[in-house]
């Protein structure tokens, strides 16, 4: 089903994208290994705005996935990151799954994340 509006963070995704660029730590041992890419992170959006399962779709490294999943929980609980509002069909408030890749770039030796949504489905 397609969502006649969808989930997003307060502030946009670019709030959301920033949260996470501030909270994501290369981990040292990817580091080391000099290990670049995306995790892809599968996440739903409840009805009343809260996160569901997070789960990783496409892994990178043992130590990135973990650092995504952790940063994930803490988007779905910190006082300080943006809140979201929940998708929508007919004005009624729906889960929606969202699907994200998050960057991990050497080259600035931080993470960062990609302001595209892979894809966005109604759950």
């Amino acid at each position: 089903m397609i969502v006649d509006e969808s989930a997003e963070p307060e502030g946009g995704m670019d709030a959301f994208y920033q949260f996470i660029a501030n909270k994501l730590k290369y981990p040292a041992d990817a580091l080391e290994e000099e290990i670049e890419g995306k995790v892809f992170v599968d996440f739903i959006i409840n009805e009343d705005g809260s996160f569901g399962a997070i789960t990783v779709v496409k892994g990178l490294y043992e130590s990135c996935d973990q650092e995504v999943m952790r940063v994930l929980q803490l988007a779905s609980q910190a006082e300080d990151a943006p809140k979201w509002n929940s998708g929508k069909i007919d004005g009624k408030a729906v889960k929606q799954r969202l699907v994200i890749p998050i960057n991990f770039n050497l080259k600035s030796k931080k993470t960062s994340s990609e302001e595209e949504i892979l894809y966005i489905e109604e759950y």
